[in-house]
């Protein structure tokens, strides 16, 4: 998951061949094509990953900044 623009981290989508999704509302390079509506759901609200942060699913988080408000009081 990117916490942020997709395009700050689209080489994670490139390299390990898996969907990236990204939290937060649709933004940046993808948000006009987010509006169609046969696009693939890939913006995740930030009260979706704190149920994937609480459940057996591992999650991982790209992120620019040091402490990322969405990973408060998660264990890491």
């Amino acid at each position: 998951m990117v916490d942020g623009q997709y395009h700050q981290a689209s080489t994670l989508n490139f390299y390990l061949q898996v969907r990236v999704r990204v939290l937060h509302e649709p933004s940046g390079n993808l948000w006009y094509g987010s509006q169609f509506p046969d696009a693939p759901h890939v913006f995740e609200p930030p009260d979706s990953f704190d149920g994937l942060a609480n459940s057996l699913t591992r999650v991982f988080l790209w992120t620019d900044q040091n402490t990322p408000k969405e990973l408060l009081g998660q264990p890491r």
